[in-house]
């Protein structure tokens, strides 16, 4: 990030690389694949224009997950509603599970996802930075612009939420 920063256009592709599955993942956990994409897009476009301004001395996760959890909020307040469904994640290519597993893995992952959405935001966000995207507490507070203390607070009620969620609905 510090080279693309300093003007070296090379840098931009290595950043691109490194970072694009886990920001796409992040948006797409929210969204509709056609509005993630769009969301996507614009987040490197506002990298891509921010970044002038980087600090160096800033790590470079909470940086991008800064700019992609304002658009997030951006996107969720525009619609005035918050995501009916968030998106499940796509099998691996290549798994070797039965059928019964996959359907068993499918009906957990749709409950986790269910119980995700149930969340105030504030919660949710904080457990998607640190579950999916395994930001630290200190580094989700950064990007967030919160305090560390405040981050752990939302993570724990938050994960006492879908445990108890969870747990209503185990046979």
């Amino acid at each position: 990030m510090d080279a693309y920063a300093r003007g070296d256009a090379a840098a931009f592709q290595v950043l691109y690389d490194r970072w694009r599955d886990r920001l796409f993942g992040y948006l797409a956990r929210a969204f509709d694949p056609a509005t993630a994409e769009e969301l996507f897009q614009t987040l490197w476009m506002r990298i891509h224009g921010g970044r002038g301004g980087y600090d160096r001395a800033r790590a470079v996760a909470p940086w991008l997950f800064a700019i992609a959890a304002n658009l997030r909020r951006e996107e969720w307040r525009r619609r005035s509603r918050r995501p009916e469904e968030l998106r499940p994640d796509v099998m691996p290519a290549g798994s070797t599970g039965s059928v019964e597993d996959s359907v068993l893995a499918a009906e957990r992952d749709r409950a986790v996802r269910s119980a995700l959405a149930a969340l105030p935001e504030t919660q949710r966000e904080v457990i998607e930075l640190h579950r999916f995207e395994h930001l630290s507490f200190p580094e989700i507070a950064e990007a967030l612009g919160e305090g560390v203390e405040a981050v752990k607070s939302r993570a724990f009620r938050g994960y006492k939420a879908l445990r108890t969620m969870l747990m209503e609905i185990q046979p």
